[in-house]
């Protein structure tokens, strides 16, 4: 059930779409067996974190859509599981930030002419350079800016 499993229930009537979601998404994840089975994956964790480290060596920040896909309607994501599958892939580009610690700022960059839904953009970068994400998030936004639609 990952982390907070035992407060999910606390937290559900607070946010019942995001109950469905985690429910939905964690049924499509096997348990760990034990101990040495969640050892194990943070040891492929820290081999993840040695990996980005060296890719962000020679790189300040990285820009990337916050999506890999336009966005989609509330409740999409937890209305069904097959939504939950659609969600789980599209949000790869905001896994590492959340799965190693990463400093990350999320911008509007413009909207979808179909839908008006916004469009984001993600700026990640090393560790401990929050200020760099700052920065770099400021400076898009003062070149897109978007009105909010309440």
């Amino acid at each position: 059930m990952g982390d907070f499993g035992s407060v999910l229930g606390m937290l559900a009537p607070m946010m019942p779409d995001a109950t469905a979601f985690v429910n939905n998404f964690n049924e499509t994840m096997p348990p760990l067996a034990d101990v040495a089975a969640w050892s194990h994956l943070m040891v492929e964790r820290d081999g993840i974190a040695r990996a980005w480290s060296t890719f962000m060596a020679d790189r300040p920040l990285l820009l990337s859509p916050t999506w890999t896909q336009l966005p989609f309607e509330h409740g999409f994501d937890a209305a069904t599981p097959a939504g939950t599958a659609a969600t789980k892939e599209l949000m790869r580009p905001v896994v590492p930030a959340n799965l190693l610690g990463l400093p990350s700022a999320c911008v509007p960059a413009g909207r979808d002419e179909a839908t008006g839904l916004p469009i984001g953009v993600l700026v990640t970068g090393r560790r401990f350079r929050e200020d760099l994400c700052l920065e770099a998030a400021e400076a898009i936004e003062a070149r897109l800016p978007i009105d909010p639609v309440y």
